[in-house]
Parts: structure tokens; C-alpha cells; sequence
């Protein structure tokens, strides 16, 4: 069992950049690093919504 969370899943990756803005700028100036570095960022909507959280995923065309 992996100890680390995906952080590759939406919730995981809120929780994680909205609790500490700081590694979300250090993520997105070393992926674009041809372009000045940001030195800020705000989280317009740093909740989860649980509703949301618990729907099940269904493809699309369904």
C-alpha cells in the first residue's frame, strides 16, 4: 500500500494547494519556466464540496 496520497485526484489536489498556496506557486513556475515567475496566487473557492466529492463519475455519451 502506497503511504502517499495521488495527487492526481481532485480532492487530494485541493486540499493540498488550497491548505499551503505556496507549493502552487513553486508548481506552476517550474512548469513554465520560459515566462516570468508568479509571485502569488489566490484560491477564489479553497472548499470542497461533499456532494460533489461523492458523485459517482459516469462516462460521457450515458
Amino acid at each position: 500500500m502506497n503511504a502517499l496520497l495521488d495527487p492526481t485526484n481532485d480532492y487530494v489536489f485541493k486540499r493540498l494547494f488550497a491548505e499551503a498556496p505556496e507549493l502552487l506557486v513553486a508548481l506552476i513556475n517550474d512548469l513554465r519556466p520560459d515566462l516570468p515567475d508568479i509571485a502569488s496566487v489566490e484560491i477564489l473557492n479553497p472548499t470542497i464540496v461533499r456532494k460533489r466529492a461523492l458523485t459517482p463519475f459516469y462516462p460521457m455519451g450515458r
